[in-house]
């Protein structure tokens, strides 16, 4: 059984239901020069696509929050070196980026959104948070 985690909330993950629409509005949202992570889906094509993918993302979500565990290819990153400062030469002056998959971003997204919510009070006990 996975590790219970929460948002800054105190809500526990597997207690949000993301929906469809939320899903949409996010895609929606997503710069649109942003760049792909290693799964090469740009977001321009998932924003596209959204009306299309909100379904089947939200079932993905959900189960994910559920049972604390993301599908592999989620786990998968591109790591670049972006210099800081200082000499180029030295590998010390450089910070590694990570470049995940979109989709994971926009669930991470959504996450913040429940946390920033409830830890404003924005939410009271008898309203769902989407």
């Amino acid at each position: 059984m996975p590790e219970v985690s929460t948002v800054s909330g105190g809500t526990e993950l597997s207690e949000i239901q993301v929906t469809e629409d939320i899903i949409w509005k996010k895609l929606m949202s997503i710069r649109m020069d942003k760049a792909p992570g290693a799964d090469d889906l740009v977001p321009r094509f998932l924003a596209a696509l959204s009306n299309e993918i909100s379904v089947p993302l939200s079932i993905i979500y959900n189960r994910s929050l559920r049972e604390g565990e993301v599908p592999n290819d989620w786990r998968d990153a591109n790591v670049s070196p972006i210099f800081k400062s200082g000499s180029r030469a030295v590998p010390g002056n450089y910070r590694p980026v990570s470049l995940t998959c979109v989709l994971c971003k926009v669930l991470e997204l959504i996450i913040r959104l429940v946390g920033y919510l409830e830890g404003a009070g924005l939410i009271c006990d008898t309203q769902q948070w989407v």
